[in-house]
Formats: C-alpha cells, sequence, structure tokens
C-alpha cells in the first residue's frame, strides 16, 4: 500500500432494522511491522427509520417561500473556496437558523453561550459545479463541548449531528 493510499479488503453492511449500533476496528499503524495494530477504536451510531420530511411550507408565504429558495439557491451556488467572502450575511443566517430549529440541536444548546463557526460545503456528486451539503460548528466553552451539523442543501434538512467534547464524539438521532 502506498502513502495516501487505500485498499479494499471491507465488509459492507446495510442494515435492516433501525437501533443502535457499535462498530469495532483497528487500525494498522506502521509499514514495517504488519502485526502493529492500533488499539480497538469503537464507534457507536444509529440508524434511523425512513421517515417522510415535515417542511411545513403550506404554513409560508409565497414570498416567504421565494426567499427560502433564493437563500438554498445561493447556499447551492456559492463558491467552495474562501467561501464566506462570497456568502451574503441573510444566506449565513438562514442557514444557522434552519439548524437552530433542530430539536436535537437546540437543546444540546440551550442555556449556553456559544460560538458559531459557518461555513463549509461539499460537493453535489450529480452536479460538481454545486454544492449539496452545507456544515455548521457550534462551539460551547463552558462545557468544552462542540457540536457539528450537516445540512443537505437537496433534501432541506439536517442529515448528520455529531456532538463532541475532549472525551470524543458520539452522533445524535435525528428526529424528522
Amino acid at each position: 500500500m502506498n502513502p495516501q493510499s487505500s485498499f479494499s479488503p471491507t465488509t459492507s453492511w446495510i442494515p435492516k432494522t433501525s437501533g443502535e449500533y457499535q462498530v469495532v476496528f483497528f487500525v494498522w499503524e506502521s509499514i514495517n511491522n504488519p502485526t502493529a495494530l492500533s488499539p480497538p477504536i469503537e464507534l457507536d451510531f444509529t440508524v434511523l427509520d425512513e421517515n417522510p420530511v415535515a417542511h411545513n411550507y403550506e404554513t409560508l408565504t409565497p414570498a416567504d417561500l421565494l426567499k427560502r429558495q433564493n437563500m438554498i439557491e445561493e447556499l447551492r451556488t456559492v463558491t467552495r473556496e474562501n467561501s464566506m467572502e462570497h456568502l451574503s450575511d441573510d444566506a449565513h443566517e438562514f442557514v444557522v437558523s434552519e439548524v437552530l430549529k433542530n430539536n436535537q440541536v437546540s437543546s444540546v444548546l440551550a442555556g449556553y453561550a456559544y460560538n458559531v463557526e459557518c461555513c463549509s460545503f461539499s460537493v453535489d456528486r450529480q452536479n460538481p459545479t454545486l454544492n449539496q451539503h452545507v456544515g455548521l460548528k457550534f462551539l460551547v466553552e463552558e462545557k468544552y463541548l462542540f457540536v457539528t451539523v450537516i445540512f443537505d442543501l437537496k433534501q432541506e434538512k439536517i442529515t448528520t449531528i455529531l456532538k463532541g467534547s475532549s472525551n470524543g464524539f458520539s452522533i445524535v438521532p435525528i428526529d424528522d
């Protein structure tokens, strides 16, 4: 194996039921010693049921819907390099407010002062000129906690919430 490359003796697994799962794996740590494995690395995660997303668009006025669509479009088309220089204040406020509407995110942050690091973007693989995901990080200094949230611009919903501290991180189940 060459540096910065990977190989594929992997196991692919598609769960049949939702629930809590744990994965334990090892990493080969030495080029010269094939028996030098890392200590076990454990990852806990939750597999969610597939539920339709309730956007409550029917409660929005036509002007609100147009503004929302314009914000999504700006986030989809903003340049990924130096994105904060190209992102409007309205688009920044929009994505932060959309994320804070999520009960899991707001409950973790409730009662604490936090800073927001916004925004990182990932490419839409079906259309590489567009962004598909926007990432935000909320930093809660008094708890030594961070919450990283991924908002999917196509689905217009949060798809990942990671809660981390000096003790590690966990994936927060998402309620739609």
